[in-house]
């Protein structure tokens, strides 16, 4: 939709190489989550990407529920394109001293009203204690996400949680001992 209207008024294709900034949800009162990224484009890519590359991810931090231990600062990276139709971010991981979490996405971009822009995705935790964890959700979320009662917050969590535009969402959450 975007390209054809790009290319009928004679502009040309934009495409990013690098950019470093920040990454931030929430603030004021509410939960917050926040990020700096840096991106750098591949070489030898599909001419359609606007966006193709390694997204690398550091010192993500979010704050803490009242009570709560400080979070460490977790870093990752994740491989991104976006063009003027779809996105994909895949090989997504962003690990600390205390969790290693795996993420994935992909959707459409500037979809019409009533039609959805993320048709999937998922995040694995392969490590994670479940206090911070819900912090850090409720940060992305802003909202609230408070630890299940008799569950303490140094808990161990492992599992899946998923979207997917038609099945919907599934999380399947596993304490570890």
């Amino acid at each position: 939709m975007f390209g054809a209207a790009r290319r009928a008024a004679g502009l040309p294709e934009a495409r990013l190489h690098a950019f470093r900034g920040a990454l931030s949800f929430g603030g004021g009162d509410e939960p917050s989550f926040v990020a700096d990224v840096t991106f750098r484009s591949s070489e030898g890519v599909s001419e359609d990407a606007w966006i193709a590359g390694e997204l690398r991810i550091e010192r993500a931090s979010w704050t803490d529920a009242p009570g709560g231990a400080s979070a460490r600062a977790m870093h990752g990276s994740a491989t991104l394109f976006v063009s003027s139709s779809s996105f994909r971010l895949v090989d997504g991981i962003l690990e600390g001293e205390r969790a290693r979490v795996r993420f994935s996405a992909h959707g459409a971009v500037d979809a019409p009203s009533g039609r959805r822009t993320v048709d999937a995705a998922t995040l694995v935790i392969d490590s994670a204690r479940t206090g911070p964890f819900l912090d850090a959700a409720s940060a992305i979320l802003g909202r609230a996400l408070p630890v299940p009662p008799g569950v303490p917050r140094d808990a161990g969590l492992t599992g899946d949680i998923s979207f997917d535009a038609d099945a919907g969402a599934r999380a399947e959450p596993r304490r570890r001992p």
